[in-house]
């Protein structure tokens, strides 16, 4: 918390914020208005009726998995996408696989997930 004890360092952050609230109020209200209704409408829609759609109790878990970036760099190279794609490939092919395994059925099932994805100029690297 040293940092924030130094007015030259708050007046930095206060200075990076409003930067990126600047930023945000620049950003155009239809591509804004766009992508709330689209986030909207998709919250509104109901989720296919699988094993996955239970209360959540004390024996959820999830799973970690590690990969050299390496790796993912030469499926990358080979294939011509991002290394972005590259892990939404695999992480899409789980889901049916554990459906698959609790006896879901899922031929014609249509499984939405929401993925942060970044959509930054290449400029706007790190920021």
């Amino acid at each position: 918390m040293e940092r924030y004890t130094k007015p030259a360092e708050i007046y930095r952050t206060w200075r990076s914020a409003n930067a990126i609230s600047a930023r945000v109020r620049e950003a155009s209200a239809g591509r804004v208005g766009q992508g709330v209704f689209s986030f909207s409408r998709a919250a509104l829609e109901r989720a296919p009726v699988t094993s996955l759609n239970r209360p959540i109790g004390p024996h959820r878990r999830f799973e970690v998995v590690r990969m050299h970036l390496d790796d993912l760099k030469r499926i990358k190279n080979r294939f011509g996408c991002t290394v972005n794609d590259v892990v939404l490939a695999l992480v899409n092919r789980r889901p049916a696989q554990l459906l698959l395994s609790r006896g879901d059925h899922v031929d014609g099932l249509l499984l939405k997930a929401m993925v942060p994805v970044s959509v930054r100029d290449p400029s706007e690297r790190q920021t």
